[in-house]
């Protein structure tokens, strides 16, 4: 570890300054850190709204307005929606509604300057992810599904569990 750090101390030196400046790995990491956050907004954002597996040319809203019953998506529209997709996609939706949340609480913690409660958290995480089930409802690129809300709490409960145990650990 010791070597990996003067290596990048060597690298962030500036060029001509004869006497080498090192930054802290503190600095260091509050920028990575930092960098990471903003890097996985915008791959959130790509996967979420632009990404190719979004079919722009299906209209949403005629097969359903609203899921407001959970599992309904899964168990009665996986036909109609989906009828080529198979259990893989089933999969790939529940995995990915709950693993795009987990860095999510990191994310709060890191580009956040107070300390923000537990409660806080949950409350962002719930808030963003029906924001983000209203956005794809209103761009049409999605149903408003309360499945995937309750999947990204589970995500962000998740990661809210796994930042709170390394934490404690370090």
């Amino acid at each position: 570890m010791a070597y990996i750090v003067a290596i990048l101390q060597l690298l962030l030196n500036p060029v001509g300054n004869k006497r080498l400046r090192f930054i802290s790995l503190k600095r260091f990491l509050y920028y990575f850190l930092r960098c990471f956050a903003v890097a996985y907004y915008i791959l959130m954002i790509y996967i979420l709204f632009f990404s190719k597996r979004r079919q722009r040319n299906f209209n949403y809203r005629s097969v359903a307005n609203f899921e407001l019953i959970y599992h309904k998506y899964v168990i009665y529209n996986s036909d109609r929606l989906l009828a080529n997709a198979g259990p893989a996609h089933f999969f790939i939706n529940l995995l990915g509604n709950v693993f795009i949340f987990i860095p999510f609480v990191a994310t709060i913690e890191i580009l956040s300057s107070k300390k923000v409660t537990d409660l806080s958290k949950i409350l962002i995480i719930l808030s963003a992810s029906i924001c983000i089930e209203s956005m794809q409802y209103i761009f049409n690129i999605g149903v408003f599904d309360v499945d995937d809300i309750l999947l990204n709490l589970i995500g962000g409960l998740i990661g809210l569990y796994l930042s709170k145990l390394i934490k404690n650990k370090y």
